[in-house]
């Protein structure tokens, strides 16, 4: 019987090492951030982007007041559209850090009111996290 087992415990240890040694050829694990291209969005493209460029990037820009704060627009739609993102919560758009700082609701705002909450700004960049799909 204990043989039994010896024989079964060096079959388990052997087909795990031969598992964790398989295939060295295929090298490193690949960065995943870096097979993500920019999503295409033309909703955020056209009508939030511009509005953002147009209200936040004198200041939320590398070389801006808040170019070192996580929201920084670079110019580029498709490669800031991840970090817009990070600012909203698509279950609860009034509730998104982009909308709140904004309209300044909280007043933690350096740059203060940007537009209100009955802007057509507002209701434009509120539609289109509304409208986001889910996070899968």
């Amino acid at each position: 019987m204990r043989s039994d087992r010896l024989l079964l415990a060096g079959l388990l240890a052997a087909t795990l090492l031969a598992g964790a040694c398989a295939d060295f050829t295929r090298g490193p694990a690949a960065d995943a951030a870096a097979d993500v291209a920019p999503v295409g969005d033309p909703v955020f493209e056209n009508d939030v982007y511009p509005i953002l460029q147009s209200d936040c990037q004198s200041c939320h820009s590398k070389d801006g007041l808040a170019g070192s704060s996580r929201f920084a627009l670079s110019g580029d739609a498709k490669a800031d559209r991840a970090g817009v993102l990070a600012l909203v919560y698509r279950d609860y758009p009034d509730s998104s850090l982009l909308l709140q700082r904004a309209t300044n609701s909280d007043g933690a705002h350096m740059g203060g009111l940007i537009f209100s909450a009955d802007s057509s700004d507002y209701a434009t960049i509120r539609s289109w996290i509304a409208n986001l799909p889910p996070t899968p």
